[in-house]
């Protein structure tokens, strides 16, 4: 897990909340930097459960990856914006996964669009 970015506030502009893994769609950030804040819950098995997600560019080349055994959390900060990517996710005992992509408020207010 990276160390949290020492922001007092961040705004969830994205999320996933599953019980399976998978291919996401392809998406683009357009923030500077954001974050990965992943959360895995296993009540069944948790001796068993396995979490693995990989962050890919559109090319293929792997950008960053998680590795959750046990329930448990993770936080992984981004620096890749406005290009494609998508996330190859594994799950193996795992009941549900959540992952919340953030950004630091302050940059939030800076790259939103104007209303």
């Amino acid at each position: 897990s990276d160390i949290p970015l020492r922001e007092v506030s961040s705004v969830p502009f994205a999320y996933i909340e599953e019980t399976r893994g998978g291919l996401t769609q392809t998406f683009s950030v357009p923030y500077e930097v954001w974050v990965l804040n992943i959360s895995v819950t296993a009540d069944k098995k948790p001796q068993y459960a396995m979490f693995r997600m990989v962050l890919c560019d559109a090319k293929g080349n792997i950008l960053d990856g998680a590795e959750i055994q046990y329930p448990g959390t993770m936080y992984k900060v981004v620096g890749t914006s406005g290009t494609g990517m998508y996330m190859i996710i594994s799950t193996d005992s795992v009941d549900s996964f959540r992952i919340s992509m953030e950004t630091p408020l302050r940059i939030y207010e800076k790259d939103r669009p104007a209303t």
